[in-house]
């Protein structure tokens, strides 16, 4: 997960964690939004960083939500803050930084664009985005000349030296200063995601062994033999309830023995059409109405329902092809397959930190 809202409405305080790629992995227009918001009930605002930058104009929409807040700003670099996420650190009331943590600035650029290449509209741009970013720098005191020449030449600071030059306020003492300052800017910033995101893991395994009713601290094993005994227990109730239906299906004309084995693949791919068409025996489709006798005439009940069903198997197909069923959410596969949460884990990381992103954002 790359970003990440946690409110503490008691203690009126707030955390961002504001983790990889700005425009990327973070909407800097939404965190804005969070900020602004969050500003209403929270005296404190932390934001957490580990970020080599990304886009400027989303970057400069939260620079100015914190310039605007009440609430005290505190931002705390956990790994880098490069570029824009340099920027939106430097903007806070208080910068803190972990002592191998990093932080660089650079005059902005277009990338992929030499700057001899660059039109006369595009060179204003830039130096109207620069003078911003350099007034914003300088903010805490640095000259603004000096600012300007540590961004033309784009400089890196550890965590001592941005303090010395006014960029940070503290430096954290950590046991890990050795370990981790001389590893290179990719390797330090994939760390730290790292092992935040092993430590969210184990976070959603707690909440995993809740659901299932076991206690926080089940072992893996016993949390898959709950759901397996889970899954067996709902798959025998499906198929007793489809066997049910099927019967009831033959009674009222809608399964026959030419279509039954369709309607188990369509009970089977989406349980709720199959079990509507079962109980929807009545086709109210009317095809044409009669000059002679005013009376209307239908299709045959097995033709409709027939074409009914090869439209509903063929959405179907389609939508399996595209990827399965993706109408569930976190909080439904929790409480009905959380079995399909483990594997969607392993196999689908994007969508599972997807539905925990939506889950998280909706009881934040």
């Amino acid at each position: 997960m790359a970003y990440e809202l946690i409110e503490n409405k008691e203690k009126r305080e707030a955390t961002i964690r504001m983790y990889g790629v700005i425009g990327r992995d973070v909407d800097g227009n939404r965190m804005a939004y969070d900020i602004a918001n969050l500003d209403k009930e929270a005296d404190t605002i932390h934001i957490l960083i580990n970020s080599d930058g990304g886009s400027v104009s989303q970057g400069l929409s939260v620079v100015s939500a914190i310039l605007s807040a009440k609430a005290y700003i505190h931002a705390h670099v956990n790994g880098i803050a490069a570029s824009m996420a340099a920027v939106i650190a430097i903007s806070s009331d208080k910068v803190s930084m972990q002592d191998y943590a990093k932080l660089m600035i650079h005059d902005p650029h277009i990338p992929g664009m030499e700057s001899e290449k660059l039109s006369a509209k595009d060179r204003k741009a830039l130096n109207s985005i620069a003078d911003t970013l350099r007034t914003i720098l300088s903010r805490r005191g640095c000259d603004k000349d000096k600012i300007t020449s540590l961004m033309k030449d784009e400089t890196w600071f550890s965590a001592l030296e941005a303090q010395s030059a006014g960029l940070c306020d503290d430096v954290v003492t950590t046991p890990r200063k050795e370990e981790l300052s001389n590893l290179s800017v990719p390797e330090l910033l994939s760390r730290i995601n790292n092992e935040y995101q092993s430590s969210n893991k184990k976070t959603n395994m707690k909440e995993i062994a809740k659901a299932l009713g076991l206690p926080e601290d089940a072992s893996q094993q016993q949390i898959l033999d709950a759901i397996a005994e889970k899954k067996k227990t709902a798959n025998e109730t499906r198929d007793a309830l489809i066997g049910q239906l099927l019967s009831l299906g033959k009674k009222n004309g809608t399964v026959t023995d030419k279509n039954e084995d369709r309607m188990k693949r369509l009970a089977n791919a989406d349980f709720e059409l199959f079990a509507e068409m079962i109980s929807d025996v009545q086709d109210k489709e009317v095809d044409k109405q009669t000059e002679e006798d005013g009376e209307l005439t239908r299709k045959p009940a097995g033709q409709t329902e027939n074409r009914r069903l090869s439209d509903v198997l063929d959405r179907v197909g389609k939508k399996e092809k595209k990827g399965g069923n993706d109408s569930h959410d976190w909080d439904w596969y929790q409480k009905h397959n959380p079995d399909a949460l483990l594997k969607m884990e392993r196999e689908d990381p994007e969508r599972f930190n997807r539905l925990l992103n939506e889950y998280e954002s909706s009881i934040a």
